[in-house]
């Protein structure tokens, strides 16, 4: 027996497969909505022993990090991805499971975020990486720290040790209240800002192919030599590079609240 099938058969079940998806679609949406069903999220709280290294990384979902009075490392996450630690006697790895996950009708995702609390003492080294999701840190005290990202902006205040911070096109922003060591910045189309105390001013170096600078900083040179190079002459003997393609950089005194 042959089973014909007609141009209005198709068209009859592509109708039905279409009618099935939408009554799928509002079903689950009054789930959610009325009943306060929620898709599979990790929402966790964590405490961590302190440790002089810290790593931290995260995909695409921001990231808080500061210091507190307190002794343990204390970590809050909400993602659909499960959060991974990796201890040793000296370190830690914190991350974002980096597998992909996305639900439509979750009632969490505008909150999705890591927040990190680490103990308000001296560490070693504190290393952040990021691929598109926003990082916002507070101060932290470490020899040295150490932040990269592809997309998502980095927003910085000072360490006391050496900083350095790499990115592709994320926008860097620095707040610094004292400086001890070397700072070296580079991004290919990120914009760069930094904000300096006004009574302290580092040895600026500028490279950049197309990059504008800026800066109400007095004594500064330029010198056009293979691409843009601008310098400020410091007082301090502290270094400042910075390195881009095409990013902007602003080089500006804190404005002082009286």
């Amino acid at each position: 027996m042959k089973i014909k099938i007609t141009f209005k058969t198709i068209i009859f079940l592509s109708v039905l497969a279409l009618a099935s998806l939408i009554l799928t679609i509002v079903t689950q949406y009054i789930a959610v909505a009325f009943f306060g069903f929620e898709s599979s999220v990790y929402r966790l709280e964590e405490k961590i022993d302190f440790k002089k290294y810290v790593n931290i990384e995260v995909t695409n979902i921001p990231l808080f990090v500061d210091v507190y009075n307190g002794d343990v490392i204390k970590i809050t996450y909400i993602s659909e991805t499960d959060l991974i630690t990796e201890e040793t006697s000296y370190g830690v790895t914190i991350k974002q499971d980096p597998d992909f996950s996305f639900s439509l009708f979750s009632k969490e995702q505008l909150n999705y975020h890591m927040r990190v609390l680490l103990p308000d003492r001296i560490y070693n080294n504190v290393t952040i990486i990021s691929t598109s999701g926003e990082v916002t840190m507070g101060y932290i005290y470490t020899n040295e720290l150490n932040v990269s990202g592809r997309s998502g902006n980095l927003n910085i205040s000072d360490t006391g040790g050496r900083l350095n911070v790499n990115t592709v096109s994320a926008d860097i922003n620095i707040s610094f209240l004292e400086f001890n060591e070397m700072v070296f910045i580079e991004t290919l189309s990120g914009d760069v800002n930094i904000l300096m105390p006004h009574n302290k001013q580092p040895k600026l170096t500028f490279l950049t192919q197309s990059g504008a600078f800026t800066s109400d900083f007095f004594r500064f040179s330029y010198n056009k030599n293979k691409g843009n190079n601008y310098s400020v002459m410091g007082d301090n003997p502290i270094k400042f590079q910075v390195i881009t393609k095409s990013g902007d950089l602003e080089f500006m005194k804190k404005i002082i609240e009286r």
